[in-house]
Order: structure tokens, then C-alpha cells, then sequence
């Protein structure tokens, strides 16, 4: 029997939608977010960088992992991703109180914050999920949102990673 014709796979809105309420459920998956295994870090780093970073919002924050730990800190955190069952997830891992601002959908790519609410935006391990021509429309979202002239953008990506 021959073997079926192999195509690229073509990512899509939909598809990365599915991709993440899949994720964001499968308990085998947990343990592959970036934020669950080097939240304490980055967070470490962040506090060297400034003791007082201000209002922080965590950008494809996922299931919450770095929020938490962030709020651990001491910090405020707001967080915000493009997949709805993610978001229920972060909402429900992080502590209710007044440090977390909760998280919040990004629809249309458009973040649901005010412009220049945030002191320091962390976008880790985000941009290499975002389509092509979306890039141009986040990074002009993340200034947006930054407070203008003292915002700090954190952002991680991977290297050398064939997302293929």
C-alpha cells in the first residue's frame, strides 16, 4: 500500500486555537511551557534588572505559570493570551487577590489594555507562535500598551528552533 502524500503544515488562526485548548489540557503538556520551567528564573532576572518593576503584564501568559510566580514575588501581574481555554487555566492557577489583575483574551490580535498601563511587558516565548503577518501588528501592540519613554519590553524566543 503506498503511503500517503506528506504536506507542510500550514498554520492558521484556527489551527493554532486548537493547538493550545489542546495543550492547555493535556496534562502531559504542562510540563513543555517554557514559564514552568524557568518562571523562577525569569522572574529572578527581571527583580535584578529593577526591584520595583512596576505594573507587569505577561503576554501569551498560557497557563499562568510565570504570572504565579511573579505574584509569589510580590509583584502585580496582569496576563493576557490568544487562546480562551489558556486563560481559564491561568485564572484558575493564580491566587485570587489584589496583586493578580487576572488574564484576559487577545482578540483580533489587539491586546485588552488601556495605552501605557504597564511599567514592563514580558512577552517569553511568544513571538515564534505568532503568524508571520501579525509580528509587525503585536510589536506595535506591545509599545502601545508599554508606559511611554520608561517601558520595558522582556521578550524570549527560542534559538535555533525548527518550528517546521
Amino acid at each position: 500500500m503506498p503511503r500517503p502524500e506528506m504536506h507542510p503544515l500550514e498554520w492558521d488562526d484556527d489551527l493554532i486555537d486548537r493547538f493550545w485548548a489542546f495543550a492547555s489540557q493535556s496534562p502531559a503538556y504542562a510540563n513543555e511551557y517554557f514559564a514552568k520551567q524557568v518562571g523562577v528564573g525569569l522572574t529572578t532576572f527581571l527583580l535584578q534588572l529593577d526591584a520595583h518593576p512596576g505594573r507587569i503584564l505577561d503576554v501569551g501568559c498560557g497557563l499562568g505559570y510565570l504570572a504565579a510566580e511573579i505574584i509569589r514575588r510580590g509583584l502585580e501581574c496582569s496576563g493576557c493570551d490568544g487562546s480562551a481555554r489558556s486563560i481559564e487555566a491561568a485564572n484558575a492557577r493564580v491566587p485570587a487577590g489584589p496583586l493578580w489583575k487576572g488574564a484576559q483574551l487577545i482578540e483580533g490580535g489587539n491586546l485588552p489594555y488601556a495605552d501605557g498601563m504597564f511599567d514592563t511587558v514580558i512577552a517569553s516565548q511568544t513571538i515564534e507562535h505568532v503568524l508571520p503577518q501579525q509580528i509587525g501588528h503585536l510589536f506595535a501592540e506591545l509599545r502601545r500598551v508599554l508606559r511611554p519613554t520608561t517601558g520595558r519590553l522582556l521578550l524570549t524566543t527560542p534559538n535555533n528552533e525548527d518550528l517546521q
